[in-house]
C-alpha cells in the first residue's frame, strides 16, 4: 500500500482555502432550492464552488431565511496505520451512488461506498433531519478483509464560510468555540504556544489516541491541556446564530482560520477483521444562546471519549 498525506500534518488543508468555480463544476447537479426557514434545515447534494471537488462533500441549508449553506468534506480524510494508509480522500475517483446520495425532500442522505484504496473495507454514511434544526450523523466502517484495520482516523470538515452571516476570514477564530476546563470558550482565547495561531486543535481528554497533529504543532496551534468533549460551534458576527457540531466518541477537535472551518472529530480506535466500528454525531442550527446548547449537549454526553470497551467490537453484521 502506498502511504498518503497523513492526517496529522493536514498538509492539504491550506490548499483547500482557494476559491472561485473549478473545473467539472458543471457537470454536478444543482442543490435542491426552496423557501429557507419554511421546512427547516435540509440536505443538498454537494456542489463544487472552489477549486478543490470533495468526493464525499454534502450541503447543509439552515433553518433561517437567506441563509445560505454549510459545506462538509464528509470525510476529508479517513485513513489507518502509522504510515496513514488511506481508506477514503477528498480527491478520489468516484461517480454517481459511491458519492453521497441526498433525498428528494432533503431529510436524510446515504453514503455507501467501498474503499478504493483498500478492498474490503466499506464505510456507511447516514444523515437524517431529525428536527427543524437538527440533523443526526453516523459514520460506520466495516473491516470485512482479513487483517485488523490499526489506528483509525478521520476529519469531517465543517466549512462555514458560505453560511450568511457568519465569519469568513474575518476574526473567524473569535467566534469559534470549544468546550475547556468546564466553560465553552472562544478559540482565540484558547492558550496555545503561539499568540496568534490561526490554526489551533487538541485531543479530547480521555482519548486514548494521544498523537499530536503536526500541522498543528508546527503552527504553534497546539492545545496542550486538551478540551472537555469532542463538541465545537460557530456562531454568526452578530452573535445571533450558530452552528454546533458534536461526534461521539470524541477524538479531536481542529480550526483552521484560513479555510476556514470547524472539526469535531470521532474516535475508531483499531477495527479486528469482521468487526466494525461507528461514531455518531450531531449538527444543529440554533438561535438560542450557545453556551447553553453546548452545555446540554455536553450534559447528554455527546462529544465524550471512548468508555473502556472501544468502539471498534461490533460485529460487521450489525
Amino acid at each position: 500500500m502506498r502511504a498518503h498525506v497523513p492526517i496529522r500534518s493536514l498538509a492539504v488543508a491550506i490548499a483547500l482555502a482557494a476559491a472561485g468555480a473549478g473545473p467539472g463544476a458543471a457537470d454536478r447537479p444543482a442543490p435542491r432550492t426552496r423557501p429557507a426557514g419554511t421546512v427547516g434545515v435540509r440536505l443538498q447534494p454537494y456542489v463544487q464552488d472552489g477549486k478543490h471537488r470533495f468526493a464525499y462533500g454534502l450541503h447543509v441549508a439552515p433553518p433561517w431565511p437567506g441563509g445560505g449553506h454549510l459545506v462538509v468534506n464528509f470525510p476529508e480524510h479517513m485513513e489507518y496505520s502509522k504510515r496513514t494508509l488511506s481508506v477514503l480522500r477528498y480527491h478520489d475517483k468516484v461517480t454517481g451512488e459511491a458519492r453521497w446520495v441526498v433525498a428528494p425532500d432533503g431529510t436524510s442522505a446515504t453514503l455507501d461506498v467501498e474503499s478504493p484504496h483498500r478492498k474490503g473495507v466499506f464505510v456507511v454514511g447516514r444523515a437524517r433531519v431529525v428536527g427543524k434544526d437538527r440533523i443526526d450523523v453516523s459514520m460506520k466502517i466495516v473491516n470485512k478483509t482479513r487483517r485488523p484495520l490499526p489506528v483509525v482516523r478521520s476529519l469531517y470538515c465543517f466549512q462555514y464560510r458560505r453560511l450568511k452571516g457568519f465569519p469568513a476570514w474575518r476574526d473567524n477564530l473569535r467566534h469559534n468555540f470549544v468546550v475547556e476546563g468546564g466553560k465553552l470558550v472562544a478559540v482565540a482565547d484558547v492558550r496555545t504556544t503561539k499568540r496568534g495561531a490561526i490554526v489551533k486543535g487538541g485531543n479530547v481528554t480521555g482519548s486514548p489516541d494521544r498523537d499530536k497533529a503536526v500541522f498543528v504543532t508546527r503552527r504553534g496551534g497546539w492545545i496542550e491541556g486538551g478540551v472537555d468533549a469532542g463538541v465545537v460551534a460557530v456562531n454568526s458576527l452578530d452573535g445571533k446564530r450558530a452552528v454546533v457540531v458534536a461526534w461521539t466518541p470524541g477524538r479531536s477537535v481542529l480550526f483552521n482560520g484560513a479555510i476556514p472551518c470547524a472539526h469535531a472529530d470521532p474516535y475508531y480506535g483499531d477495527i479486528a477483521p469482521g468487526r466494525s466500528a461507528e461514531a455518531k454525531g450531531v449538527i444543529l442550527f440554533t438561535q438560542r444562546p450557545v453556551r447553553t446548547v453546548v452545555k446540554e449537549l455536553v450534559a447528554a454526553g455527546l462529544g465524550a471519549p471512548p468508555k473502556a470497551r472501544p468502539a471498534a467490537t461490533r460485529p460487521a453484521a450489525d
